[in-house]
């Protein structure tokens, strides 16, 4: 099991970096005064890009919790065994069923959680699921 990604900076330091730009957009620096709210979720297993609403959904209710505003953007890659998931379920094979979803949820949240709360080098480590 291995998941790799990037995923927005903790909520308050993004703010922080949103009143900068803002300020150098009203000084005339450069810069948009336009502020943009565009959200990226991309998720691939084994390089198959794929669906996964619930882990959308969990990263959106921790951005809330840590107090974020805009939407976070998120790009992870899942390394899984072929028996970890099934993609037969809609002709695209975007739609998969994680046979351990909870366990899967519960390891982004934890890393998550401890990344926004400064205790998380930023990386995500290859952990076993069984």
């Amino acid at each position: 099991w291995g998941i790799r990604g990037l995923i927005s900076k903790e909520p308050s330091l993004q703010q922080e970096t949103n009143a900068q730009q803002q300020q150098s957009a009203s000084s005339g620096r450069g810069g948009s005064k336009q502020a943009h709210n565009r959200s990226v979720h991309y998720y691939s297993i084994n390089g198959r890009v794929v669906d996964l609403p619930k882990v959308t959904d969990l990263i959106r209710k921790l951005w809330k919790a840590f107090g974020g505003k805009k939407k976070p953007s998120v790009i992870l890659a899942l390394t899984l065994p072929n028996e970890a998931f099934d993609i037969n379920l809609s002709p695209d094979k975007q739609t998969v069923l994680l046979t351990h979803e909870k366990d899967l949820l519960g390891l982004i949240e934890e890393f998550v959680k401890n990344l926004w709360s400064g205790s998380s080098s930023g990386v995500f480590a290859v952990s076993q699921l069984t």
